[in-house]
């Protein structure tokens, strides 16, 4: 194998937008040119972005596509290197997602997608090839040579659409990985370590590319990650959300390597950098947050806060909203109070107890009984004055509620579980308080992080009761259970696929000794039944990152009917 010197670059992104994203991988090209590089790889799909669902099959963007495929195939020409980049193509009467080997002013191998074992959904829209090697002709009349690896100078590339797909393949000399995945906690790692140990078992390269954060932030968050290893040994990368190109030459020694940040510091990260495109792609500068002084909204707080920074828009233009009613109590409001001015955002009081008194009188209830309509016209009333605070200033309203809460149904359909984007979705109650804690000892100091301490403190509550003597008298976990139960549920039934009797028998030597088996059991029936019940919430949610693993939102998450029966599941507890 010849001594390659590669590059790899996730260029900035817009969905859809062929002749912008052409120009970015233009210029990408330039640049791997003025650094001697033999080779360019650019992430998947990189031509048209990994995000654009049904037009995939719209015979005006894969025209376009291709023509844009031939443009960035003249600009090598009189170049060194070769340049590899990802476009959907119309071949022998179907869609697929082909990688483009590009160099001298042309087309030197076209590689198609062959397996989608690890990414059924994309079957949608792309089919996996079972062509032979051969010429074939594109769309627009041009014949290209399409294989499974290209032979050139000696060396063997293949194209590997995922690092799942690195076993088998050692006889190739170089290979190129496409790792598409959204960032999440743990990724980096995993990525790391089986490029590590593939390179290590075939003595041979190795280079993976994720796209650029500019990609579709609806579901999950891109970090423009890149790593390339040689023989089990790091040979260059560049870490997450720090754009750079990657160069790296096969014979040189090991460097030092990109370690994965601290989990929470990483679930941070993807949650500005998520609102920050979202915002940045909407062309809206303001948010409006309703701030309680609980934990889902401090974190909020958190990350729009991160993610004015990131985009260098002045903090005051978060507008952090109170609005007291029956259930506030004065330390939850002075907490919120507090960390807004703390963290420099703009904050507003605006009472809701005379709107919800009169819309109660209006329906005709009594305002007294603290029945679930009492409970429900104070979130809906809160979540219409952020929606009309928002159309005021042009801004979007901050979503809050955390994955633990949307398992359960425990919001308001229509209230506190409708946002404009959520940068919790992703985060149980359990991780989402190790946040907290992480932020409050490492990340601020003096007055905030002692708000903070007490915010993780403060027993969880929607506050939708009247209080007590002043104190919180609905808490939530008095009533569902214990978040760090109810999570622990959560993942094994969602992330593991575990039947439920498997859920308890977890749950029962997890929490030995801590619990009794008749209080998990009965968390656990609970679950079950508002798991199934509150399908109809999860289905219509707005836009939020992906942080963990494992997810129950519908765009790409847990997929399920509004009125699936959990009969079946619940017998499992008989």
């Amino acid at each position: 194998m010849k001594n390659w010197r590669l590059a790899s670059f996730a260029p900035d992104i817009r969905v859809a937008d062929v002749a912008f994203n052409a120009d970015g991988i233009a210029a990408s090209v330039d640049m791997a040119e003025d650094q001697a590089a033999d080779l360019l790889f650019l992430p998947e799909l990189c031509v048209t972005s990994r995000s654009c669902g049904d037009l995939y099959l719209n015979r005006g963007l894969l025209d376009t596509a291709l023509a844009s495929v031939m443009e960035l195939t003249a600009r090598t020409d009189g170049k060194r290197l070769i340049a590899v980049f990802s476009a959907p193509v119309l071949l022998e009467g179907a869609v697929y997602e082909t990688a483009f080997f590009a160099g001298g002013g042309q087309i030197l191998a076209v590689v198609p997608r062959t397996d989608y074992s690890g990414e059924t959904e994309l079957l949608r829209w792309f089919r996996p090839w079972k062509g032979e090697n051969g010429i074939y002709r594109l769309s627009d009349g041009t014949e290209v040579y399409v294989c499974d690896s290209l032979q050139i100078d000696g060396s063997s590339i293949r194209i590997a659409y995922g690092i799942e797909e690195l076993d088998g393949g050692e006889n190739e000399d170089l290979t190129l990985v496409y790792t598409s995945s959204r960032e999440a906690v743990g990724r980096i790692t995993s990525i790391r370590e089986t490029l590590a140990a593939y390179t290590r078992k075939s003595k041979k390269a190795a280079l993976a590319v994720t796209p650029d954060v500019s990609e579709s932030t609806g579901a999950g968050v891109c970090s423009g990650y890149a790593a390339c290893y040689r023989g089990g040994k790091h040979i260059g990368s560049v870490p997450p959300f720090e754009r750079g190109m990657l160069l790296a030459d096969t014979s040189s020694d090991s460097v030092p390597d990109v370690l994965e940040p601290d989990r929470c510091a990483l679930a941070l990260e993807i949650q500005g950098q998520g609102l920050a495109q979202r915002l940045k792609k909407i062309w809206i500068q303001k948010l409006i947050l309703g701030i309680s002084g609980g934990l889902d909204s401090t974190q909020a707080l958190m990350a729009g806060v991160h993610a004015m920074d990131i985009l260098g828009y002045p903090r005051t233009n978060l507008i952090a909203v109170t609005m007291p009613c029956f259930g506030t109590t004065s330390r939850t409001k002075s907490n919120a109070q507090k960390m807004s001015e703390l963290c420099g955002v703009t904050f507003r009081e605006i009472s809701i107890r005379a709107s919800v008194e009169q819309h109660l009188k209006d329906i005709g209830h009594d305002g007294k009984t603290p029945d679930v309509t009492y409970e429900n016209a104070q979130a809906r009333e809160r979540t219409q004055v952020l929606m009309d605070l928002a159309n005021m200033e042009n801004a979007i309203v901050l979503g809050t509620g955390d994955m633990s809460e949307a398992a359960l149904g425990w919001c308001t359909f229509n209230g506190d579980h409708i946002s404009m984007y959520n940068v919790n979705c992703n985060l149980t109650k359990t991780f989402l308080r190790e946040i907290v804690r992480y932020e409050a000892n490492n990340l601020v100091s003096g007055q905030l992080s002692e708000v903070l301490l007490d915010v993780i403190d403060t027993p969880v509550s929607p506050e939708l009761k009247p209080a007590v003597d002043g104190a919180i008298a609905q808490k939530t976990e008095d009533i569902l259970g214990p978040y760090e139960v109810l999570d622990t549920f959560l993942a094994s039934f969602v992330r593991d696929c575990l039947s439920v009797t498997d859920v308890l028998e977890n749950g029962l030597k997890e929490f030995e000794g801590r619990y009794s088996e008749e209080d998990i059991r009965k968390w656990l029936k609970q679950f079950v039944k508002r798991f199934f019940n509150n399908q109809f919430k999860r289905n219509c949610v707005p836009d939020g990152p992906a942080v963990v693993d494992y997810s129950i939102s519908p765009f790409g998450g847990w997929v399920m009917t509004s009125d699936t029966s959990s009969a079946t599941f619940l017998s499992e507890l008989n």
